[in-house]
């Protein structure tokens, strides 16, 4: 029988086996060394955090203005002008209007029509505009007010006419009034770099008109002088004093008023002293308790006061969305 005698295993290489090894040990780390040498990536910008004191509250504010109003109508009665006579009748008014001191919020984010560098500035050179400024009229948005309203009728005899002339007085009226701010004043906390108070003093031009409770007339009024505007946020008060004309009775002699060829009381527009103020007090973003004044010193002086309950309709459907 023939046996072959079986094959001797064969041997690699030493050289070659390391060589082998150094291949797969190369394949193996090619990845990591890739990932190493790549560069790493570069994180998205993030945006710097806006101060809630840099958001506006927005340029315009309705409210929906409902109360009890006192006031001191022109009163005849046969032919006389009845003196000391007040009356308390309710009323509803709409406004539409822009105040710096309710609004602003951040004066680099303020809308202007027109200003300057050196309007932005303060004597001392700093750009912030704290602390006491003084402007030209028209460098700034001027503050804008827009009313209309309508007072309940009032008891009176047969034989008597009342007449509120004075604006904001009888049946339906109206006005529209413009404020130019030439200074304005910021009062800063402890640290001195967030305001608690804003101030604004203004030139005042208004122009409105109230009608007969009694009869198809339109009684017009008018304004000139100077304003102030007050708030910190939940209190706001505005005040104005200047030169206002509005429709009074004409008289012959004593209290015997002027009547015409229909029976009614003749009217004259004569100017005096006026002034007026407004007080706000907040007791929600949508809700404020209002009182407000109006006096005519003249020969025949008038005066009204009002409170009532002010809502503001977007920011009530604002707390509903939340």
């Amino acid at each position: 029988m023939n046996r072959h005698p079986a094959s001797a295993p064969r041997r690699s290489h030493p050289l070659l086996r390391d060589l082998v090894r150094l291949a797969c040990l190369a394949a193996l780390a090619l990845p990591a060394l890739r990932a190493a040498e790549a560069p790493a990536p570069v994180p998205p910008p993030v945006p710097p955090a806006v101060p809630k004191t840099a958001t506006n509250n927005g340029l315009w504010n309705v409210s929906l203005i409902s109360g009890a109003r006192l006031q001191n109508p022109y009163s005849i009665e046969n032919g006389l002008l009845k003196p000391n006579n007040s009356t308390t009748d309710g009323f509803i008014e709409l406004s539409f209007n822009h105040l710096f001191v309710n609004t602003y919020k951040a004066k680099k984010n303020e809308f202007k029509f027109h200003t300057s560098e050196r309007a932005k500035r303060r004597p001392d050179g700093e750009t912030k505009e704290y602390r006491g400024q003084w402007y030209q009229p028209f460098h700034h948005i001027p503050d804008l007010d827009f009313r209309v309203g309508y007072v309940f009728g009032g008891q009176s005899t047969p034989n008597e006419i009342t007449q509120s002339t004075l604006v904001g007085g009888s049946d339906i009226y109206g006005e529209s009034s413009i404020g130019l701010p030439f200074w304005r004043h910021t009062d800063l906390d402890s640290s001195g770099d967030s305001p608690t108070w804003f101030q604004q003093a203004t030139l005042e031009f208004s122009g409105g008109f109230v009608t007969d409770k009694k009869a198809l007339d339109i009684h017009p009024n008018y304004f000139a002088g100077v304003g102030h505007q007050l708030s910190d946020g939940a209190w706001t008060w505005t005040s104005r004093l200047g030169l206002g004309g509005i429709d009074i009775p004409e008289i012959t002699t004593g209290n015997t008023v002027v009547v015409g060829g229909d029976g009614l009381p003749e009217y004259a527009n004569k100017a005096a002293l006026t002034s007026g103020t407004r007080i706000f007090y907040k007791l929600s973003e949508g809700t404020s308790i209002q009182l407000a004044a109006n006096v005519y010193f003249g020969d025949r002086p008038t005066w009204n006061l009002s409170a009532g309950v002010s809502l503001n309709p977007g920011k009530i459907f604002e707390a509903l969305k939340k």
